[in-house]
């Protein structure tokens, strides 16, 4: 299970009980450097909504990582990478998110405990790690979103 540090402003990414990486957020919330071993990986809104992430970067080819919500009624996301595409569907009235590929159920990202809001992911072990860290990035980056627009039309 892929998850965050567990004290308070902790950005460690750790797998299993190991940390692996390291989310250095940007002054922009949807906006990262993240660094998996010896790997440096940039996320980043998109115009439109998009999330996109390139890397490792330096590589003379790095990879783009791509998610693209489905519409803007739903917090369903297609998420696209080297290795596989993705879905992140979200029930109407759950905080959780389900992970499929091809269609069928690989794992679920949920809250990581009752008083915060992260998430913690856990997926079939055949997912790469980079794949592993977009899709937590892109439910955060959601789970913020829907937070942000709940509370403005609160207001």
């Amino acid at each position: 299970m892929l998850t965050w540090g567990r004290s308070w402003g902790n950005r460690e990414l750790v797998l299993d009980g190991t940390t692996v990486g390291r989310f250095d957020t940007g002054t922009f919330r949807e906006r990262t450097t993240v660094q998996l071993g010896t790997e440096t990986w940039e996320y980043a809104r998109q115009p439109g909504g998009q999330i996109l992430g390139t890397g490792p970067m330096g590589s003379l080819t790095p990879f783009q990582l791509w998610a693209t919500r489905r519409s803007f009624f739903t917090y369903t996301w297609d998420v696209v990478t080297p290795a596989a595409p993705y879905e992140l569907k979200q029930g109407m009235f759950s905080t959780a998110f389900q992970v499929l590929r091809g269609g069928v159920q690989i794992g679920e990202a949920r809250r990581a405990g009752m008083v915060t809001s992260r998430f913690s992911l856990g997926v079939t072990p055949d997912v790469p790690l980079q794949d592993q860290v977009f899709l937590l990035w892109v439910v955060e980056a959601s789970e913020r979103r829907r937070s942000h627009s709940s509370t403005a039309s609160a207001n």
